[in-house]
């Protein structure tokens, strides 16, 4: 909704530029407000850099606007002490609040426009304070203007309140620089000095907020650290701004491996290098590494750029979704690598002036990048090395495309993938998305677990059926025991470091019956979140798994009212439920150089699925309709599986 709304007012305001200057318009659509507005450039005629500063925030004040409603207000003041309440649990939090005021509706939201309310004075303050903090901090020195005007001197992010919000932060977080036995010389220095002091108070993550649930204010962002990485973000470029640190906003509008928007601070040193970091979360690190896994990454700004998609082609209407905004500046050369890719079309071939890279987003192909057609050529630069693109073109609203999927080599040349029918194979299929790094971590924990049973409920004469010796594979695993004894109880012991981390736990009888009990085992969790503590092991949701506090000697196990025999016990560690799910059903494709063809579904049982009559060579794409979303094309290459490319 939002982006719709600024391609429509874009849509007004840019052809009306044609007739008149930008801040003419910005001035008449500010109507009653207008005098306010002019109050400001009278108040800096005979200042010239001040004079344009206002001139920046005035002309682009037409496309700001906030939200107002009992309900949101309700939600931004009492959603983090909620979480606190309820023991850091953001969905938790939103469940109560739900509750209590009713399930967040974006439909009572009243639009505020900036240009409507705001004075001089917030203005005339914003301007003198920005200008305060980029005269007064030494790293400065060599900062444009165009840049402090991006960086140091906006009044807003979003659609969050227009708040006096830059006392707040400068008494907050000056005070930290000041103390500091040595004046940080770089901006560098200053952000990892204000990052270890932030992370005294805990953030809490909300990853899925309310549907348009907009963003709180600055004040509210101070005292009730809660949100998802857009918040998060918006905190660090408030803290910046306050004290005067040129940097901002950066992220992906399509994360390569799967669904998702993400958002980050970026900050440049002396030398002017890009550093990435998110305040409470990671310190500053630099921005160009071997393996970013973004695909393509913009800057969020605060004015309209003249090179954004929508105003370099004249505001045309037939562009795609994530693209379409005036506010977004590519700044893939700052992180991604500089291979190029040039797709060369002839005339007649062309079907269209622009062509797009796409990468393989939540189930189908995403535009990330554009070119524009010049003899003959589209070029696309900045590429991310070892990365999945497919060249096409959009047309009435459908990717076209344009060529094979081609990724970027490690030294920088091509390979485009071919598809051929060849010889018919079957294809074994154990997972639909690769395993981030994170598992590679995870994994190690089930190590030295054991699975015992004993007629004691503290197992102080526990009887061991099978210690796993194996790093988790993230699938099923079946212990079979040959003990011909029965016991009370049994349960999962966590070997070192493990925090436990089972996510199910089945046991069954002598005569294969699923046996069934009370819930036992250590008490707690980490944070007290009451979705990570032992019943979860039990809950029958591969997501969800018993995180303990205590690193060693953690469990979770079952009272089955009476001693049985077991037989065999099923367990399945931690994991991203991207494997086989019994009961789910999966659809394969092939992509035969110009669409996705099935090649048929089945119902997952726990184990490998099994597709015959499959192409010689393709890229494949396996499909689970009945949830989930976190799916990637892949070969088959000797009996395996090989996706392309492994997600952080």
């Amino acid at each position: 909704m939002k982006q719709i709304f600024y391609v429509s007012l874009l849509c007004v305001v840019l052809p009306s530029c044609n007739r008149k200057s930008r801040l003419e318009y910005a001035l008449e659509f500010a109507g009653a407000n207008r005098a306010e507005l002019e109050k400001v450039l009278h108040h800096y005629a005979q200042d010239t850099l001040k004079y344009k500063a206002a001139c920046f925030l005035i002309e682009n004040m037409p496309y700001y606007y906030s939200y107002r409603s009992d309900q949101l207000s309700h939600y931004h003041r009492e959603l983090y002490p909620a979480a606190v309440e309820m023991g850091y649990d953001g969905v938790e939090a939103l469940n109560r609040l739900a509750g209590r005021y009713g399930q967040f509706d974006a439909t009572q939201l009243k639009v505020v426009y900036d240009a409507h309310v705001i004075t001089s004075g917030y203005l005339i303050k914003n301007i003198e304070q920005s200008f305060k903090v980029w005269r007064e901090k030494s790293w400065n020195s060599q900062l444009r203007f165009e840049d402090f005007c991006e960086q140091l001197l906006p009044y807003r992010i979003k659609t969050e309140p227009l708040e006096d919000w830059r006392d707040l932060y400068y008494s907050e977080f000056q005070p930290i620089l000041d103390s500091l036995p040595v004046a940080p010389g770089s901006p560098l220095a200053a952000v990892e000095a204000l990052y270890d002091a932030m992370n005294s108070k805990r953030w809490v993550m909300l990853d899925n907020p309310p549907a348009l649930y907009p963003f709180p204010g600055a004040a509210t962002l101070l005292s009730n650290r809660i949100g998802s990485c857009y918040e998060l973000a918006h905190l660090g470029a408030y803290v910046m701004r306050a004290v005067g640190i040129p940097g901002g906003i950066d992220g992906y509008l399509q994360y390569p491996y799967g669904a998702g928007i993400h958002r980050w601070n970026f900050i440049l040193d002396n030398k002017g290098n890009t550093w990435e970091f998110s305040m409470n979360a990671y310190r500053p690190r630099p921005a160009k590494r071997e393996s970013p896994f973004m695909g393509r990454v913009f800057r969020q700004c605060f004015g309209v750029q003249a090179q954004s998609l929508p105003i370099a082609t004249g505001m045309r209407k037939d562009l795609p979704p994530l693209l379409n905004s005036a506010f977004i500046k590519d700044v893939s050369e700052q992180y991604l690598h500089n291979s190029s890719l040039y797709v060369k079309v002839d005339t007649h071939e062309k079907k269209d002036n622009l062509l797009y890279l796409c990468t393989f987003g939540f189930k189908s192909w995403v535009p990330v990048a554009w070119s524009q057609w010049k003899d003959g050529i589209f070029a696309f630069h900045s590429l991310e090395r070892g990365m999945l693109y497919l060249p096409a073109y959009y047309i009435s609203g459908k990717v076209v495309p344009a060529g094979a999927p081609c990724s970027v080599n490690a030294d920088g040349t091509h390979t485009f993938v071919p598809f051929w029918e060849g010889d018919r194979q079957t294809l074994r299929l154990s997972r639909k998305y690769p395993a981030r790094w994170v598992w590679d971590r995870y994994n190690r924990r089930i190590l030295n677990g054991k699975l015992q049973v004993s007629d004691n409920p503290e197992f102080s004469n526990a009887v061991t059926l099978h210690t796993v010796t194996k790093e988790s594979d993230m699938s099923w695993s079946v212990a079979v025991s040959a003990d011909t004894q029965r016991y009370r109880y049994a349960r999962y012991l966590s070997g070192d470091d493990g925090h436990c981390n089972m996510a199910e736990l089945e046991f069954y009888s002598e005569n294969g019956a699923k046996l069934r009990g009370s819930v036992i085992g250590t008490p707690g969790s980490y944070l007290n979140q009451s979705s990570s503590a032992k019943e979860a092991v039990f809950d029958g949701n591969p997501l969800t798994f018993f995180d303990a506090n205590e690193a060693n000697g953690a469990w979770a196990g079952l009272d089955f009212g009476r001693p049985e025999r077991i037989s065999k016990v099923l367990y399945l560690f931690r994991n991203d439920d991207n494997g086989i799910r019994q009961g789910d059903v999966y659809e394969l494709f092939y992509w035969n150089n110009t669409a996705w063809i099935s090649l048929g579904s089945q119902a997952g049982e726990n184990a490998p699925l099994e597709f015959a009559n499959c192409p010689e060579y393709a890229l494949f794409w396996l499909h689970n309709q009945t949830r989930g979303s976190e799916e990637r094309p892949f070969f088959y290459v000797d009996e395996q599986q090989m996706f392309w490319g492994k997600p952080m």
